[in-house]
């Protein structure tokens, strides 16, 4: 289970100026400098993830969630962000791909 100690932020995004250091760490993991590749393999693992959300969560955090096999978001203070569209810039890690097929698809979207 996947929570925060933060709660106003779940994960916001990335500390952009480590985006190189997050790069070899996701090559040490997954063999490729790829963060959603990382995330790809994690939503593939054997193990059961789960994401207990409170607070902001956005952009390469988004990616993260989505590929956990379960997500569970506070009523009260989650909120939910991909920021990169808006940029005309396409996320890096396949989060507006996978928003709508996850979250928002027929039947699969429950209130807790």
């Amino acid at each position: 289970m996947f929570t925060s100690a933060d709660p106003d932020y779940f994960i916001a995004h990335v500390d952009v100026t480590r985006i190189k250091e997050y790069r070899e760490e996701a090559a040490k993991l997954t063999g490729e400098p790829s963060i959603a590749l990382l995330f790809r393999h994690l939503s593939a693992s054997r193990l059961v993830t789960i994401a207990q959300i409170e607070g902001r969560v956005r952009g390469a955090g988004s990616e993260f969630v989505l590929a956990c096999d379960m997500r569970f978001a506070a009523r009260e203070s989650a909120m939910f962000g991909q920021p990169e569209p808006g940029l005309g810039v396409i996320p890096g890690g396949a989060g507006s791909n996978t928003w709508r097929a996850s979250w928002a698809a027929p039947g699969r979207s429950r209130s807790c």
